[in-house]
């Protein structure tokens, strides 16, 4: 009787230790300057998919702000640079569909 016993408290403590586990808190964010960084325990994974997305953003914003740059250098002195670039962006428009510029003409094996 007395291993019986002593073997179901012990499978009750292990029951209560899992329930303890499983219902725990995650430890509080990191802060420094202010500033909550995501807990320690989130896995690279993650945190690689959340550098991906902040970049995309970013380089989403880039790409508007770019326009808007050449946009406002068609009102500047250096209106030239900005027609150039732009016959520049018109004439290489099929680049990345053929996959080269042909700077040097290819020759074709017949």
């Amino acid at each position: 009787m007395d291993s019986s016993t002593a073997a179901m408290e012990e499978a009750t403590d292990l029951n209560q230790n899992n329930f303890q586990k499983r219902t725990a808190q995650p430890p509080p964010p990191t802060k420094f300057l202010g500033i909550e960084f995501a807990p320690l325990h989130i896995p690279f994974r993650r945190r690689l998919e959340t550098l991906v997305v902040f970049f995309a953003v970013i380089e989403f914003i880039l790409g508007y702000l770019a326009v808007l740059f050449l946009a406002y250098v068609f009102f500047t002195s250096y209106w030239y640079l900005a027609l150039a670039y732009s016959a520049w962006l018109y004439i290489d428009r099929d680049t990345p569909r053929r996959g080269t510029r042909d700077i040097v003409p290819r020759i074709s094996a017949c």
